[in-house]
């Protein structure tokens, strides 16, 4: 008998399911606004998984200088009419590229401060999981890049170019990302993961309703990601 469940972010029994919890929702909600997307716009929408990162040198005087930094993200997404997820990376692996690590890393019983912090280097970034009809890449993301310091990388397939195909993609890439999304610990104990959802189909506004989900979707949401999280 495990007794009851706290599903709080920072709990190392019940985080695995505040990540799956949230992860149902979302996928679910995904899956239904790239529809009505679709439907409203008139052209097939995708999903996508697109990595943004400001640049090194980025900083901000201001009071919350992390929810200006979001905006900034909104806004770079919102030219590519994506709508969807949006979770913030404080940390990567301080060999670099350390995509497959983080399941060792997490819900494992390992000790942050004498252990895997040695393992990772300060580097914001953030990871969207969004639908749009088509995300800019190559040289249009080059001279972004030149031109501002901000790099835009969509994750996709070597061999197909798709990024996130199904909804079996997108339960993988939103476990994986809300996993290990930094988290700010309040002393009031009102932690607050650093996880945005954006658009005007996601959550409605004067001119466009808010995309509906439906139980089929949700059942259908909550299957993939639970067969996904044990190895995301």
């Amino acid at each position: 008998d495990l007794g009851r469940t706290c599903y709080r972010s920072v709990c190392p029994r019940c985080a695995p399911m505040w990540d799956v919890e949230r992860a149902e929702v979302k996928t679910a909600r995904l899956q239904s606004v790239a529809k009505y997307m679709s439907s409203t716009l008139g052209c097939p929408v995708y999903k996508h998984h697109v990595v943004i990162s400001p640049p090194d040198d980025w900083f901000l005087a201001c009071d919350d200088p992390l929810d200006r930094t979001f905006e900034v993200v909104k806004q770079i997404l919102k030219l590519m009419n994506a709508e969807g997820i949006i979770c913030y990376h404080g940390w990567t692996g301080a060999d670099g590229d350390d995509r497959g690590e983080w399941p060792d890393r997490v819900f494992n019983d390992r000790n942050w401060e004498g252990d895997v912090r040695a393992e990772l280097k300060p580097n914001p970034h953030f990871h969207c999981i969004v639908a749009s009809p088509f995300i800019a890449g190559g040289e249009i993301t080059r001279r972004v890049e030149d031109r501002t310091g901000w790099t835009i990388e969509r994750v996709a397939d070597d061999d197909t170019g798709r990024s996130l195909d199904d909804m079996y993609a997108v339960a993988r890439a939103l476990t994986y990302s809300i996993s290990h999304t930094s988290i700010m610990v309040n002393p009031d104990g009102d932690n607050q993961a650093q996880i945005r959802t954006f658009g005007e189909r996601w959550h409605g506004g004067k001119d466009t309703r808010q995309a509906s989900v439906y139980d089929n979707v949700r059942r259908k949401a909550e299957y993939e990601v639970r067969k996904v999280a044990p190895t995301t």
